[in-house]
């Protein structure tokens, strides 16, 4: 079953479940720490820390990680690349061609 062509919906991507995962549990976190806590500031500590994580984790993903990681090179179709090395891709199957296989 191919769905080529078709965008993922933004909630259902990764990186946002990651990012909401972690604010739901810090801020349960912190209710728990205003709550029961022996120190009553530990709270403010954990609000302060989600906050800087969720910036963070944004700014990473929003900007490919300041391009320093990908460059965008996992993007690139394989026939575009100038790597002769490389094994012919179809971009029919999404899979790479063995080299003889089916030669004569």
């Amino acid at each position: 079953m191919s769905q080529e062509g078709v965008e993922p919906l933004w909630f259902t991507e990764t990186h946002t479940l990651l990012i909401g995962f972690i604010l739901v549990s810090e801020a349960a976190r912190a209710l728990m720490e205003k709550r029961y806590a022996e120190n009553k500031n530990d709270y403010k500590f954990t609000l302060i820390q989600t906050g800087f994580i969720a910036v963070t984790l944004t700014s990473f993903i929003a900007t490919d990680f300041f391009g320093l990681v990908f460059n965008g090179s996992f993007r690139q179709d394989p026939l575009q690349a100038d790597d002769s090395a490389a094994a012919p891709w179809s971009s029919t199957t999404g899979r790479y061609l063995s080299r003889g296989a089916g030669r004569c």
